[in-house]
């Protein structure tokens, strides 16, 4: 009896060893947490906000990743997919996919059709990389004659990130309003096969950001807001105004001018007046409709009490002397989002275009949200 009490002993102490064994070593820290990917043996896993964890079949615990601080993952296999990886937390699960190398890619502009509709799209940089969706302000054309412009400005960050511009559908159905034009920009990201990105948002590309990050908080690992509000003034409705009688009237010239004058601080207005006049003859008359009811489908825009929705680290950039949406936008949005910002005081509306440390400041932003990008 004795023996066989001995023998349950020492087979009871193995099991507790063995099971601690392996406890160690499917807990032991194998990678780490950067914003909405997971770094494994210097291969990135992106975070996919589409594919929900239930539909993966858990398999092997292959051990942890933390963010070196309070956050960390248990990190299963996943039965029949070689590039997935199932993280779990005590309370939450998400899944993350393998992310390829990232390669260089010329700026190319690309259509998709969804719904009836046709929306272009901007996109170059470094393919594979992390992706800055961005959100353009409201423009007298359409985005995409603006190309050159645009790859011009965002040059640097392309060195690092896949940077995608996306124009507004090509024509604008009645009442078609920001909320709207959100629901379009996120069924392009899906078209795209993009799981996760950064969002930047201008201008009323900014109300468009907030409206999408606020129906899937999850999607976005930081949002970048500039020179935009939470919700429309009166101020900003009698501007509105001048620039919607001027493009009923197709007073392209008329419509241009006080558009620059408001966007952009006198200096910069007085010494670009010119060229940017000079753009009048290619305005045609869909872009004048387009942005007549753009202008309608923002002028009633609001999202202040949904804000707090919204889940990843948010910056905010604004200008003291903004006649379109002024200062106080910017300030409400750090104050109800509790998130970091600046405001570039002498800088109009426009200073997106105007201050030549801007997007610094936005990679500098990212680069502390995400870590270093590898």
């Amino acid at each position: 009896m004795k023996h066989g009490i001995r023998i349950l002993a020492l087979f009871s102490v193995l099991c507790v060893f063995c099971l601690s064994a392996l406890s160690g070593c499917s807990d032991k820290t194998i990678g780490s947490i950067k914003g909405d990917s997971i770094v494994i043996n210097s291969i990135t896993y992106l975070h996919d906000a589409f594919l929900e964890p239930a539909d993966c079949d858990k398999d092997e615990r292959l051990g942890r990743v933390t963010d070196g601080k309070n956050l960390s993952y248990t990190v299963y296999s996943v039965k029949g997919r070689e590039d997935t990886l199932l993280c779990e937390t005590r309370s939450d699960a998400m899944v993350f996919v393998r992310q390829e190398k990232s390669v260089w890619k010329d700026p190319e502009i690309n259509t998709l059709s969804f719904d009836g509709k046709e929306m272009d799209y901007l996109r170059f940089g470094m393919r594979g990389a992390d992706i800055l969706a961005v959100l353009p302000p409201l423009l007298p054309r359409n985005t995409m004659s603006y190309a050159d412009q645009l790859t011009a400005a965002f040059e640097s960050l392309a060195k690092t990130y896949d940077i995608i511009i996306f124009d507004r559908i090509k024509a604008f159905p009645t009442g078609y309003t920001a909320d709207a034009m959100a629901n379009d920009t996120l069924k392009a990201l899906h078209l795209l096969e993009i799981k996760a990105c950064d969002l930047m948002g201008i201008a009323e590309g900014g109300l468009i950001a907030q409206s999408m990050s606020v129906k899937y908080p999850g999607m976005f690992s930081s949002l970048i807001l500039c020179s935009t509000a939470p919700s429309i003034g009166p101020d900003t409705r009698t501007i509105y105004a001048e620039w919607r009688s001027l493009a009923e009237q197709r007073n392209i010239p008329g419509m241009l001018d006080s558009y620059f004058f408001y966007t952009h601080s006198a200096s910069w207005y007085e010494q670009n007046r010119d060229a940017f006049l000079a753009q009048a003859e290619s305005v045609t008359d869909q872009d004048c409709i387009n942005f007549i009811i753009s202008i309608d489908g923002c002028a009633e825009y609001n999202i202040y009490d949904s804000l707090g929705s919204i889940r990843c680290p948010v910056f905010v950039l604004g200008a003291g002397d903004d006649k379109v949406f002024g200062v106080q936008g910017s300030h409400e949005l750090m104050e109800k989002l509790r998130c970091k910002g600046f405001i570039y005081e002498g800088y109009g509306h426009g200073v997106y275009t105007e201050a030549p440390d801007y997007l610094s400041k936005v990679e500098q932003f990212m680069k502390e949200v995400r870590g270093p990008v590898e």
